[in-house]
């Protein structure tokens, strides 16, 4: 591409050049007329002259001689009938007849006449001229070849030549000054814009031209500063958008009219295992759930808001989902579809729970309220003897501490899960462990189970309620007694892991399988649900430890097999008996 510089130097170039060139042939069409003027004039004036020296015959012959010796001009004397009468440069006698000249024609009509034509005589170019004499009754013609003329006018082509050189010269130098004086500005506004172009803002610098360039360039820098504040807040914009897009704890997926994802939010990532950028690439290679294709796929054919819960499958559990899904247009015109995903598993867990958690409820509340209920019935009737009265009312007395126990834990349950961690005094753990584990002395021994306490000799104080703590360990040991066969044992360990204090209730029952450990520790969960309603379990009880070790900053861990028996480990971080 030819530089502007260069255009601008040719340009004005081939203008001054065809400037001089046309001034110049202007010229030389000029000086040739106004030659070719003065040569008729002075052929007619010789003629004039001669023709006043022709009273004397000898005298005109010697004049139009010396005319011819000294300009070259040829002298010719024509009578009226045409005839050569003389002639400067031919034999008169051999020339034929003039009168049809048109010279002679025109001067026997005017006076005088002029043409320029080849001689057949001399075979060359000449102009004639003739004037007629009335008083000689004879023409007097003068010719000049046109060569001389050519001759005398090629005279000044070499000036003309070095004329047309010196002026090309010094066009060019011109050019070369003044296209510089104009491009330089122009080329400095293209670095700027370049600059601009590159991001490169502060670099735009302000010409001084004095003219509208000055103008154009003031214009520029204002507009890169525009540009420049207007990009700096748009990055500004676009981090902070950044910023709350992969903040959101929610799936954000924007696709495409045609299927391709523009992008992707960590949490999208996540939880659609997509590996690697996203962007540019098809819905189908990037999320491999058609759940979620579908759900896209219905709002680009619905043109609207689409909200569904879908359930996929994602390692050996499925997760759940709420999804909406709504298209993206401007002005009529489809962009895409940007879809929002919020996991609920936990809140579907949650609401399996409480619905469950009713149901147990209302069964467990159910059952005795029927027996108590059955038997009132029963003792309604008059034949109903001493012995089984007695008998229905001890069932009665049980069923109704057995509803009391449900309400006195659901209460307690309640309350713990309302109650916020408040500091406590330090307390020996020892002394809440062996007034808890003692209690269920002589019930395993009557049946058959062995009981060993081991609290350790050294005081190890815990920050925490003393009735909470004991309220933990009648739980865990009741479990451990409740579910221990005769000739198994118990043991009931008190000890300092690191920081923590540590209780460990271990017990040689029947163990639990794997499958039911995660679930172990919500409401009314029972492994062996009609063996431990004929032990007299709530179902609460291991739920009421878990919140009680929580309260306190501690937590639960448990180890089993079918079999082999269970142990559960309660931590609580240590403190100090001076706190």
């Amino acid at each position: 591409m030819k530089s502007l510089f260069g255009k601008v130097v040719l340009r004005i170039s081939v203008f001054f050049i065809v400037i001089t060139a046309v001034s110049i042939a202007a010229s030389i069409l000029y000086l040739n007329g106004s030659y070719n003027r003065r040569v008729q004039s002075e052929l007619l004036n010789e003629a004039r002259v001669l023709e006043s020296l022709y009273d004397s015959e000898s005298a005109a012959s010697r004049y139009a001689a010396a005319l011819h010796e000294i300009s070259g001009i040829r002298t010719t004397v024509i009578d009226r009938r045409g005839v050569v009468l003389l002639d400067t440069e031919a034999d008169a006698a051999a020339l034929g007849n003039h009168l049809d000249r048109p010279e002679i024609q025109q001067a026997l009509r005017s006076g005088t006449g002029v043409n320029v034509r080849h001689s057949a005589t001399l075979n060359r170019e000449l102009m004639y001229a003739a004037v007629y004499s009335a008083r000689h009754d004879v023409f007097i013609r003068t010719a000049l070849p046109l060569e001389g003329v050519s001759l005398i006018a090629s005279g000044i082509w070499l000036p003309l030549a070095v004329m047309l050189a010196v002026s090309f010269l010094l066009c060019l130098a011109a050019a070369l000054i003044v296209s510089r004086s104009v491009v330089a500005p122009v080329i400095q506004l293209k670095k700027d814009t370049r600059s601009i172009a590159e991001g490169r803002y502060d670099e735009v610098i302000p010409l001084k031209t004095g003219d509208e360039i000055e103008e154009l360039s003031r214009s520029l820098g204002a507009m890169a500063s525009d540009l420049k504040k207007s990009i700096d807040d748009i990055k500004e914009k676009n981090t902070r958008l950044q910023a709350v897009f992969r903040a959101v704890p929610g799936g954000i997926l924007a696709v495409d009219k045609t299927g391709r994802v523009i992008m992707a939010n960590p949490a999208a990532s996540a939880m659609f295992s997509i590996k690697g950028d996203p962007e540019g690439r098809h819905l189908i290679e990037v999320v491999k759930y058609p759940e979620i294709e579908a759900v896209i796929s219905e709002a680009f054919l619905r043109g609207g808001l689409v909200e569904k819960d879908v359930h996929i499958q994602k390692g050996m559990e499925g997760v759940s989902l709420k999804v909406f899904a709504v298209p993206v247009s401007s002005e009529g015109a489809d962009y895409g579809v940007i879809l929002l995903a919020q996991d609920i598993t936990n809140l579907k867990k949650l609401e399996n729970i409480r619905s469950e958690f009713a149901a147990n409820v209302s069964h467990e509340l159910k059952t005795p309220l029927t027996i108590i209920s059955g038997f009132v019935d029963t003792l309604k009737d008059p034949n109903i003897g001493g012995a089984d009265a007695a008998r229905f009312l001890d069932i009665i007395s049980l069923e109704t501490e057995r509803l009391s126990r449900l309400i006195g834990d659901l209460l307690l349950l309640s309350e713990l899960e309302n109650t916020a961690p408040a500091p406590e005094a330090p307390i020996d753990i020892r002394e809440a462990v062996l007034e808890a584990a003692g209690l269920f002395e002589k019930s395993a021994k009557e049946k058959g189970v062995d009981m060993r306490i081991d609290a350790g000799e050294e005081a190890l104080y815990v920050a925490a309620g003393k009735d909470r703590i004991k309220q933990l360990v009648i739980n865990l040991v009741d479990n451990a007694v409740k579910y221990t066969p005769a000739g198994g044992s118990v043991t009931v360990e008190v000890s300092k892991d690191d920081s923590r204090a540590k209780i460990s209730v271990s017990d040689t029952g029947v163990g639990i399988p794997p499958e039911n450990i995660p679930r172990l520790f919500e409401r009314f969960y029972r492994v062996d649900k009609s063996r431990s309603r004929a032990l007299g379990g709530t179902g609460l009880g291991l739920a009421i430890a878990k919140h009680i070790a929580s309260l306190f900053g501690g937590h639960i861990t448990v180890r089993s097999a079918p079999g082999k028996g269970s142990r559960f480990d309660v931590y609580l971080p240590a403190a100090d008996a001076a706190m």
